[in-house]
């Protein structure tokens, strides 16, 4: 009978005291950007003879994407091909480029110097797009 007691605590003990337990594997999340970390900028499109249509709060990293983003709440069809300098924009919402005018775009009234979708923007940046005569 001791055996059996001797047993029996054993096993309740076993029960009751904490068991050495396994690290966690917790599997990696890559953070994603909150918008706050985007930046809000701001847009101007030109579409020539006095058209003009203007954004606020746009939430994007890059101009390309402030664009995209309102082409894209605004319906409007944004054409663009891909070269090696990065992507051009050929036509937004029916206004193609030809050899008289093209799509060219500013940030804080500077003309960019590197494709769209390579320029990064900050909160509070002015972009304009314009459609005009190119100044090459």
């Amino acid at each position: 009978m001791p055996f059996l007691t001797l047993l029996g605590l054993v096993l309740v003990l076993a029960f009751l005291l904490p068991k050495k337990s396994q690290p966690e594997v917790v599997p990696e999340i890559s953070p994603q950007p909150l918008a706050e970390e985007i930046g809000k900028v701001n847009l101007v499109l030109n579409f020539g003879k006095g058209e003009v249509a203007s954004f606020s709060g746009i939430f994007a990293k890059t101009a390309f994407e402030a664009l995209e983003s309102v082409s894209q709440s605004e319906d409007w069809p944004l054409e663009t091909k891909q070269y090696d300098f990065g992507v051009l924009v050929e036509s937004i919402d029916g206004k193609k480029n030809t050899e008289e005018k093209t799509w060219l775009y500013y940030v804080n009234g500077k003309m960019a110097d590197k494709a769209a979708e390579k320029f990064e923007v900050f909160d509070g940046d002015m972009i304009k797009w314009s459609y005009e005569e190119p100044q090459f």
